[in-house]
């Protein structure tokens, strides 16, 4: 038998001879950063972009790197399968093979198979490090909706992110770490009412009626000069720091347009003390807003005072300026103090008597330096822990999608099976056709008496003699890596 070998460097190698001094983007779409790589090349004969399944969005820092690695370390936050074809353009598909419901089993078409389970490379809990010192647990989570559920003692909420941690986790029924935050969401808009006010400079007259609840009343200024400033009017809406995305407010001014305040400036304060901008507008021509509620919106966020002033129009004459009613709104309550630690570290717990199962609720935590695959989870025998240093990334947040991917893979066990099969195609009782599958093909292989019953991808196809070409050998496994996820590796540890 002769046996001729036959050994080619694929067009991407192109791609892993030019350099990229120095590429950063905090956020961009993958098609448009592969457009970014590309253009980096020197060569005359380029390697174009073809089709670009990915439709994500991605950060990348590239520094002194190949264009190749920096495509590899996209493709670590990305997924999918890059390849160039004859064309030299660049491919990126999100699967590859066809599933054609094609079945190899035992005494109709299997002559014999191998099993492999490799436990070696099996991997639930994922701990991520990348490049510039940064880790998962730089990650600050805001407002991340929780999955809900109860039993008879306690209401459960889990986090809402693909193998989601929170930091510092210790034991169930133990205090929340101070980074946890647990929102209920209110099931309509509340307008909260200050309990008091601040007038230090006696700027105002008949403060408490700017929020007694009814329009027809209101503060006054003292009389302020054409063109000037009122005193500022602040509120304390009282401790604990209220959760808050958003205000409005009712003024009047009866004088003549000319007349009108012109300019209205809003703070809000988390303490009292310190104070930040929120609103500054000034209006338009002779509409001075008078006798109707003008609404704010900012991103949510806690308040503990709200403080508002009015400058005069500098072509009128002196006055005075009346605020009728001013509110806060929320869409959501602090929650964290009925909540406590749950069984693990992506759930807490709250008696059943605090809990609202008709409410939303969400989670604001520092995430863990670590991801875990829940889905594989029973108790602690199932934790299977490895350390991943990508040095190459340096954007947490594509770290933590990097992360997610290889979980994906990793978290199952690889099996490897090597299938001696026949051809039947020509069988009318099979409607098989062995002559169609290709690398990446999906195929089901089902040996009852040996308890297999599995689908997995084709990775390797031999027709080991050619006098008897219907006999063949199929290699098909549960885990699929190809050549760039093996170069990826290889950069992924030396940076």
């Amino acid at each position: 038998m002769i046996i001729t070998e036959v050994s080619y460097d694929d067009y991407l190698a192109q791609l892993g001879e030019e350099v990229i001094d120095s590429y950063d983007t905090a956020g961009k779409a993958v098609t448009d950063i592969v457009d970014d790589l590309l253009a980096y090349q020197h060569r005359a004969t380029k390697i174009t972009k073809g089709t670009i399944a990915p439709t994500d969005t991605r950060a990348l820092k590239v520094e002194g790197k190949t264009i190749l690695c920096a495509l590899l370390q996209l493709k670590e936050s990305v997924g999918g399968y890059i390849s160039v074809d004859n064309s030299r353009a660049l491919q990126w598909a999100n699967d590859i093979g066809e599933d054609k419901g094609q079945q190899i089993r035992y005494r109709k078409n299997l002559k014999g198979i191998t099993k492999e389970t490799n436990y070696n490379d099996l991997c639930t809990k994922l701990h991520m490090l990348g490049g510039a010192g940064i880790k998962l647990s730089d990650i600050d989570v805001v407002k991340e909706e929780a999955t809900r559920d109860s039993d008879a003692s306690y209401g459960y909420l889990t986090l809402g992110g693909k193998y989601a941690c929170y930091k510092d986790w210790t034991a169930e029924g133990d205090a929340l770490p101070g980074h946890i935050t647990v929102y209920k969401e209110l099931g309509a808009k509340i307008s909260l009412t200050p309990i008091n006010f601040e007038d230090a400079d006696d700027g105002w007259n008949n403060e408490a009626l700017a929020y007694d609840g009814n329009t027809a009343t209101g503060a006054d200024s003292n009389l302020v000069l054409a063109g000037a400033w009122t005193e500022y009017l602040a509120f304390d809406l009282g401790a604990p720091a209220l959760l808050m995305n958003g205000m409005r407010f009712y003024p009047s001014d009866l004088r003549d347009a000319a007349n009108h305040f012109n300019r209205v400036w809003v703070d809000i304060s988390i303490d009292g003390i310190d104070w930040v901008n929120v609103y500054n507008h000034l209006m338009d021509g002779g509409d001075d807003w008078s006798n109707q509620w003008t609404e704010i919106n900012f991103a949510t966020q806690l308040v503990r005072g709200i403080r508002i002033r009015f400058n005069r129009h500098a072509g009128g004459t002196n006055g005075f300026e009346y605020l009728e009613e001013l509110e806060g709104r929320t869409d959501y309550q602090d929650d964290t103090a009925n909540w406590e630690q749950g069984v693990d570290e992506h759930i807490v717990r709250c008696a059943i008597g605090d809990y609202d199962a008709a409410a939303t609720y969400y989670i604001s935590y520092t995430h863990a330096g670590y991801l875990i695959a829940w889905d594989k989870i029973t108790d602690g025998d199932d934790l299977f822990s490895r350390t991943l240093s990508n040095k190459y990334e340096s954007y947490v947040l594509s770290l933590l999608e990097a992360g997610r991917l290889l979980l994906d893979e990793v978290k199952e066990v690889p099996i490897n099976y090597s299938i001696r099969t026949v051809d039947l195609s020509e069988s009318e009782s099979l409607d098989l056709d062995f002559d169609a599958l290709q690398k990446g093909s999906i195929v089901k292989i089902i040996n009852e008496e040996l308890g297999i019953d599995v689908k997995a991808r084709i990775v390797n196809i031999t027709k080991p003699d050619l006098l008897n070409p219907q006999n063949m050998e199929i290699e098909i496994t549960t885990r699929l890596r190809d050549i760039a996820d093996v170069i990826a590796g290889m950069y992924r540890e030396l940076g």
